[in-house]
């Protein structure tokens, strides 16, 4: 185990080995005058945000030794002055000169955002941040590469799966009108620019200008020369193909840009999405046509061939984006499950929308982990957040069955394993059954239908073998089947529906084709088997309807935003959808699915619309967006309830289909504007009256439109976040419902509308509808959604039920048993086995505290006040921890840090979720560990209070010495490399070992050797023994001296030989002994025996003693006394004089099951660590 000294140290260790967490982990040495907690006023340190985060489940990664760093001037689009920028951005690199920084801007920003990226040293960052041109420094995220094709089962897995499941775009411009737009309207995106910021874009594509094979390689470039073209008229390579490839082991050199002018695509997901977007197909042709095929594209590369890319690069891309005068801009690159608005290409997407540039994003991809779960950008208030619907019709590749004639076998091939399928109508596979479900059940592991144990070699020799799905994994069966001898797999479902077999594992592998059928298609297979039955995976392909067409994809995510303003905005076609793919790359065209496919596509409505409205072309600011979306949000078609059985009076849930699908030529044509196109209820606690809210509708038409006023519900969720349900049926309440309203031609009037919850709305739950105005021509209804969280979020559960105590090994403890210092990971004490909480957070948090309680003997229990505070923003897909060291503060500023001494303990996490408030005790949830227990083996030493510790050259030498017998690790005493210390016993004692306790916060101040001398008189000196320490450790080092020596004075000599040690820093010194005729101590006098060590488990608990536990909000150690577990008054985040404190050694890397938890940053001696990317 390594200590942790600073986040910026972890990140130059090499961050693609931490997750995000919370570990509070101190970055100085804190003496016992220094204050704990630091007011951020003047603070350099105050100025650098760390932010690691997991953005997609998995490990989370910043680029080592490259910031942001941000200056004053309001960027270009806010309306700065571009010479005031350049004239900051020339003073910081002098400054930066001058202080002799080694550091070299990559980057300048200068119209979405005034600053630069530099590449310097993170151990430099502190002295970057003291520079007064510095507003504040973050770190440079990676960002996650978009995935190809979402599979069915919410796996983030690619499935790659050429020519199945692809249903033709022809089927999904007909689910929104968007060929009603191109056949009867005449709109096709002409005239209008679109952005495409992805992995490049192939441009030798037929539909994209080019020639339809692949041009020469441009010189000194990665990308083909064939560029612009007369499709893509503009764009740049920010990476190269290298870039982000995480086969290059030295980060520096994997995030290193090769850029060039030639935005070619290696990888396909930015390909596929232009097409969806703007390709352009011959008509009658199997060539793509995309939603605007008429518009012009822009290819923006940020991605190499592998990997991921940096919020840098993404960053750079918008800017040139919106330099290169994109009207719209499509991002389908999500940091999963980060609902938060303040994520960094969430900032960079809404600044890039506030210079007049549509931004359209994808929700994400993991909707069947629940609620909260989409991502940024998508999570920006002002861009288009998308999700998906799956598309009507697919045109598959099928099989036949020679038994079954006319019969024609939509298959999925499977995931993970497997030789391919080769489609050959000549080629008959002969095909047999493991057995028949409807015989044997299908439902017990020794059902031969089944296959889940191996038959004898041979069994199966050359055939193809029909097995059913259920009961033991889908691998087992078909390595069985492998055993057996089949030349191929293929698997039914046991329920309704096709579905993909994911086949990854580790041992034997699967050499196999493996494909899956429905099980009504197995059950009919099967029931015509006979012994000559052949099966054939034909050439052809066959449209086939998609049962689920129409609906909100299984893997398209759920709002709401941090803010709880709705999203996703509205959906689109995403789910199974056939586009162009790189020519050189296993295209020219293959089947892909995700929000990322549904984001294009309303980017290309959005091209539609400003063709058919060019004045928006000419707003400022937030108004371009504004205009499309309340055209497509007012016109947009509630979408049906995917659980809900065929009742289509049951519509789905507004935070997973936002606004609903998008209509395309109701948007075009739509003419009556709402003033507000979406209601963001949010918490509906906080409105004792309901949401009230008044609306203007604007009719920009040459006539009077009057409207007829209802709403409707969608369904209300509740239930936790990873298992969404229904929860009550009773409906919302909205005032308007039956009312009129008639808006004049290029008029306006309003309606007054107080929307109440559902009754029996549960805390947390989610409710939602639309106010629909129903105009009385018969055209289509205007409809305004709303979305609304019923009751505290605080009460919801926001601390998931996996939250549980571990060791610093990430293992669970059971409270019971085990005792932090007296365990299997060590006896040594509680130094190196420090109580963790693990959390799981069920619901984004803004931040969360850690509060320690003393569980005393009675039971009651005893707040040692709040000891660590965490402000980072965690969200469902984070692992965010606390450690507690053992300290706590106390004195009368509550500035005096303190060691906790054994005994029990109970630890309670406050978290602030989403929508709360930081000063509102009601809005903060809580969790409380079991009782712990916590040793410091400090039983058979003498009292510390009898103490008394000199350092022979003086405190100059040695420090303030007396630090080392106050009974507190947290207190130190810091001389040069070599410090001796003499320390009086207060009486004659049979001394039989010696103590040495490092300081807990960095090990550069550790000893590496120590020699003790013993003396009765103090003046004549005996060697007693020597050794070296492990200055990586943190326990104690301990010197048994063999046999007892008599002695009333031990000298402690100890020496730092570490490389480049100037000092030493000791935490207490300890001495174990049979007394032989003791005397008052210093401490002590009139009392030969001393009073208990405040360390000694049988000291009592009297919160009268000045060293006794502060109560959280108190003044002083005298308010502190008995509390229930987590009372105290109301947690915060900015404790006591205004900042963060977090006391704790966190000097350990904590490996958890597969993950490695993060030490998170600090601002000060006692501030907590933070991270987040995703």
């Amino acid at each position: 185990m390594r200590q942790i000294p600073s986040l910026r140290r972890v990140v130059a260790a090499g961050v693609a080995v931490l997750t995000s967490g919370a570990l509070v982990a101190p970055t100085a040495v804190a003496t016992p005058d220094q204050s704990q907690s630091q007011t951020t006023t003047g603070d350099p340190s105050s100025k650098i945000t760390t932010e690691l985060t997991k953005p997609d489940g998995t490990k989370a990664e910043t680029v080592e030794n490259h910031w942001f760093v941000q200056l004053s001037s309001p960027a270009v689009a806010a309306g700065g002055s571009q010479a005031a920028i350049e004239t900051e951005q020339t003073d910081l690199v002098n400054a930066i000169r001058d202080a002799g920084i080694d550091a070299q801007v990559t980057t300048e920003y200068e119209t979405l955002w005034n600053g630069v990226a530099l590449s310097v040293s993170d151990s430099d960052v502190d002295d970057l941040a003291e520079l007064d041109q510095v507003v504040s420094v973050k770190p440079v995220v990676a960002i996650p590469r978009p995935g190809v094709d979402a599979a069915d089962d919410g796996r983030t897995e690619e499935e790659r799966n050429e020519g199945v499941g692809s249903p033709q775009m022809t089927h999904a411009l007909g689910m929104t009108g968007a060929d009603i737009v191109h056949s009867k309207l005449g709109y096709t995106g002409s005239g209008v620019k679109i952005g495409i910021i992805d992995t490049g874009i192939d441009y030798d594509h037929v539909e994209f200008g080019g020639t339809g094979t692949p041009g020469p390689e441009a010189p000194g470039a990665d990308g083909s020369a064939s560029f612009p073209t007369s499709r893509v008229v503009a764009g740049y390579d920010f990476v190269g193909n290298a870039y982000g490839d995480p086969s290059i082991a030295d980060q520096t050199e994997r995030y290193k840009p090769v850029p060039d002018a030639y935005p070619d695509d290696c990888s396909g997901h930015g390909t596929h999405v232009a097409g969806i977007a703007a390709a352009k197909g011959t008509p009658g042709t199997k060539q793509v046509t995309g939603v605007a095929p008429d518009a012009e594209l822009g290819a923006y590369r940020v991605f190499g061939c592998d990997g991921q890319t940096s919020a840098e690069i993404m960053t750079a891309a918008m800017e040139r984006a919106a330099d290169d005068g994109m009207d719209i801009v499509n991002m389908s690159i999500g940091a999963d499950l980060m609902v938060f608005k303040d994520y960094p290409t969430a900032v960079a997407a809404e600044s890039l929308a506030s210079k007049g540039v549509i931004v359209t994003t994808a929700q994400g991809n993991n909707g069947e982990t629940g609620r909260w779960s989409m991502s940024a950008p998508a999570s920006a208030e002002n861009v288009l957040a998308i999700g998906s619907v799956d598309n009507t019709v697919e045109t598959n590749f099928y099989m036949t069955v020679s038994t079954n004639p006319g019969q024609k076998y939509l298959y999925a091939e499977a995931e993970g394993g497997g030789a391919a399928i080769i489609r050959d109508n000549a080629a008959a596979h002969p095909l047999v059954a493991a057995g028949d479900p409807a015989a044997d059940g299908g439902d017990e592991e020794s059902d031969s239908s089944l296959l889940c144990a191996a038959p004898a070699s041979g069994t199966y020799s050359g055939k193809t073998v029909l097995i059913r799905r259920g009961v033991c994994p889908l691998r087992q069966k078909v390595l069985n089947a492998q055993t057996g001898g089949a030349a191929a797999v293929v698997m039914d479902n046991n329920q309704p529906g096709i579905f993909t077999a994911v086949l990854f594992g580790d041992g034997d592998p699967v050499t196999i084709p493996v494909v899956t059928v429905s099980q009504e298609d197995g059950d009919a297979i099967r029931g015509a088997l006979t012994a000559d039955t052949t099966l054939t995976y034909t050439e052809d392909v066959e449209e086939f309807d998609r049962p689920t067409a129409g609906l909100v994809s299984s893997f398209s995510s759920w709002g709401l935003n941090d803010a709880l303003q709705a999203k996703p905005d509205v959906v689109a076609p995403g789910g199974k959808i056939w586009s162009t793919w790189p020519i050189d790359h296993g295209g020219p065209y293959l089947t892909a699915e995700g929000t990322s496919m549904a984001a294009p596509y309303t980017a290309g409505i959005a091209a539609l619309i400003v063709q058919a409205h060019p004045e928006i072309k000419d707003a400022s600011g937030y108004d371009a967006v504004g205009q499309i979306a309340w055209r497509l949000r007012s016109t947009a078609t509630p979408v049906a309830w995917t659980e809900a059985g065929g009742d289509t009076s049951l519509l789905e849930p507004t935070a997973r289909q936002g606004a609903g699908l998008v209509d395309a030529d109701a948007a075009v044509l739509a003419s009556v504007q709402p003033s507000s196109s979406v209601l963001s209820i949010g918490r509906y606690d906080k409105l004792p009256n309901g949401y009230q809210s008044t609306v203007t509708l604007t009719n920009h038409g040459d006539g009077p439109v009057t409207y007829a006023l209802s709403h409707q519900d969608s369904v209300t969720v509740t239930g936790a976040s990873a298992a969404p349900q229904r929860g009550t049926a009773s409906p919302s309440t909205v005032s308007t419902d039956g009312q009129s309203l008639t808006v004049p031609a290029g008029g306006t009037a309003t309606i007054d509308v107080t929307i109440t919850a559902p009754d029996g709305i549960a805390d947390g739950d989610f409710f939602g509808g639309w106010i629909v105005l129903t105009p009385s021509a018969g055209a289509k209804p205007l409809r305004i959604p709303y979305q609304g969280v019923g009751g505290n979020l605080a009460r919801a559960g926001v601390i998931g039920e996996r939250t549980h105590l571990s060791n610093l090994k990430g293992e669970a403890i059971d409270p019971a048993s085990y005792v932090y210092g007296d365990s299997t990971l060590t006896t040594l004490g509680a130094y190196e086995d420090l109580p963790v909480v693990l959390i799981e957070p069920a619901i984004p948090y803004r931040g969360a505290t850690m509060e320690v309680s003393r569980v005393n003997a009675d039971g009651s229990t005893e707040s040692l006040g709040q000891v660590a505070s965490n402000p980072s923003s965690c969200t469902r897909a984070d692992q965010p921890l606390f450690v507690w060291d053992g300290s706590y503060l106390a004195g009368a500023g509550g500035d005096k840090v303190m060691q906790a001494p054994s005994g029990q303990y109970q630890i309670t996490v406050h978290a602030l979720p989403v929508g709360g408030e930081e000063g509102v005790d009601d809005d903060w949830a809580q969790w409380t560990s079991p009782t712990f227990s916590l040793d410091w083996k400090t039983d058979g030493y003498i009292p510390q209070s009898r103490l008394s510790v000199t350092s022979p050259g003086g405190d100059g030498a040695g420090g303030d010495a007396a630090a080392l017998s106050d009974d507190n690790i947290f207190s130190v005493a810091e001389g040069s490399a070599e410090a001796s210390y003499d320390i009086d016993l207060g009486g004659v004692y049979d001394v039989g070992r010696v103590h040495w306790t490092p300081q807990q916060r960095e090990k550069a101040g550790h000893a590496t050797r120590w020699t003790v001398q013993t003396s009765l008189d103090g003046t004549t000196w005996a060697d007693a023994g020597a050794g070296d320490i492990d200055p990586a450790a943190f326990s104690p080092a301990i010197l048994e001296l063999g046999t007892a020596v008599r002695t009333r004075y031990v000298r402690v000599r100890l020496t730092n030989g570490q490389d480049g040690a100037t000092s030493l820093q000791s935490a207490e010194l300890r001495v174990a002994g049979s007394a032989v005729d003791p005397t008052p101590g210093p401490s002590d006098p009139g009392d030969p025996n001393g009073p208990p060590s405040p360390s000694d488990p049988a000291a009592p608990s009297d919160p009268s003693q000045s060293t006794a536990p502060q109560a959280p909000g108190s003044d002083s150690a005298d308010a502190a006394g008995t509390s229930a577990p987590g009372g105290g008054g109301v947690p915060g985040l900015l404790a006591r004089t205004g900042t963060t404190i977090g006391i704790g050694l966190a000097g350990l890397v904590l490996v958890a099951i597969g993950v490695v938890l993060l030490a998170r940053r600090r601002r000060g001696p006692g501030a907590s660590e933070s991270g987040s990317e995703r």
